[in-house]
């Protein structure tokens, strides 16, 4: 098990209110549902994060018209007018 630190925060009250209803709701611990929050918002960050780099990359070095084309033929070659959707 990793090295557990405790710390204080402050809180708005409707804030804290949530949080309780949902302990309650859940019965969880505050600090279960306070980490819980906080990995959603380092992974959120975290993809934030990559989707800039990948536009960034994507900025730096465009796709190509001839790939756009090819890409478009390719998927024509496979559409089946005789499916339903």
């Amino acid at each position: 098990m990793s090295k557990v630190i405790k710390t204080a925060i402050s809180l708005p009250l409707q804030e804290f209110k949530i949080i309780e209803s949902l302990r309650r709701q859940t019965r969880q611990s505050r600090s279960k549902i306070l980490l819980e929050a906080i990995h959603t918002w380092l992974k959120a960050r975290k993809n934030q994060e990559l989707e800039r780099r990948y536009v960034e990359g994507y900025r730096r070095h465009p796709e190509k018209i001839t790939e756009v084309g090819a890409l478009l033929k390719a998927g024509i070659a496979n559409f089946n007018e005789k499916e339903s959707w």
